[in-house]
C-alpha cells in the first residue's frame, strides 16, 4: 500500500477524487512507448491512467499515474 500524498504547499494529505471528461469518459495518457510483443509492433502504445488528487485546503490538483497491466 502506498503512503498518503500530501501537499507541498500546506502539507496536509491529499484528497482522492475521480476525473473524467465532458464526454463521461475517463483520461487516459498514451506515451511514446510501444506495448511489448505484437500490440507493440502493429503501433500501439503504453497507456497510463491518472489518478487525481486536491488538497482540501488550497485546491492544488496532481494527476499520477501508473502502468496499466497489458
Amino acid at each position: 500500500m502506498s503512503s498518503p500524498k500530501r501537499c507541498p504547499d500546506c502539507g496536509v494529505e491529499l484528497e482522492a477524487l475521480k476525473i473524467k471528461t465532458a464526454e463521461g469518459h475517463f483520461l487516459r495518457i498514451e506515451t511514446d512507448e510501444p506495448l511489448e510483443g505484437i500490440w507493440g509492433k502493429l503501433g500501439s502504445k503504453e497507456v497510463l491512467k491518472p489518478t487525481a488528487h486536491v488538497c482540501p485546503e488550497c485546491g492544488l490538483t496532481r494527476l499520477y499515474t501508473k502502468q496499466e497491466p497489458n
